[in-house]
């Protein structure tokens, strides 16, 4: 029979503390990566946040610019409407007045259909932002516990103070703590 040969045990020391220092530098490895995964996710989710909060921006300013287009647009209609019914009239604008009628006429400035920010109906849309609106109050108010009077106090704030392009979570938050404490000052 045949007698294995071991290795003398220093040997076996020695290898099993590489062993050792190979596993504690793989930890120290693996936690590094842990920790560059979670400030890469932390940044990601930052710039993620950020760049909602800048698209929910640039909508609303479409929709206002949107609405602003149209308003524009009706009132060189209503101007063309004005000169017309002052000619129909007999009266003229005084001799020194010029009026430049290629920036007063709206087929100009008509935006194409199928643009992608073109609106049929401004009417629709403004009811569609209304509905919006309200419903997101109402998701809000659902959320928020809120005596009667608060409740009302927010609708009016909304309604009357915010407009339409505030269906901000965070302002109407603002608005309740406020309120609230102006409530507990008695001012």
């Amino acid at each position: 029979m045949k007698c294995l040969s071991l290795p003398d045990t220093n040997t076996l020391v020695e290898l099993l503390e590489e062993i050792e220092g190979h596993i504690s530098s793989m930890e120290r490895l693996q936690e590094d990566l842990t920790e560059a995964i979670e400030y890469y996710a932390d940044d990601c989710d930052d710039t993620l946040a950020q760049a909602s909060f800048l698209l929910d921006e640039a909508c609303r300013n479409r929709e206002v610019n949107e609405m602003l287009f149209h308003e524009l647009n009706e009132a060189r209609k209503e101007l063309l409407r004005l000169e017309d019914c002052l000619h129909e009239n007999g009266i003229m604008p005084a001799g020194d007045c010029f009026i430049h009628h290629d920036r007063i006429k709206p087929d100009l400035y008509r935006q194409d259909p199928d643009s992608p920010i073109y609106l049929d109906n401004p009417d629709d849309h403004y009811k569609e932002l209304l509905n919006t609106q309200y419903e997101s109050l109402r998701v809000f108010e659902a959320e928020t516990p809120m005596t009667t009077v608060e409740r009302d106090a927010l609708r009016n704030h909304v309604i009357l103070d915010s407009g339409l392009e505030s269906g901000n979570h965070h302002e109407w938050a603002a608005f309740l703590k406020g309120f609230r404490s102006h409530l507990k000052t008695g001012r």
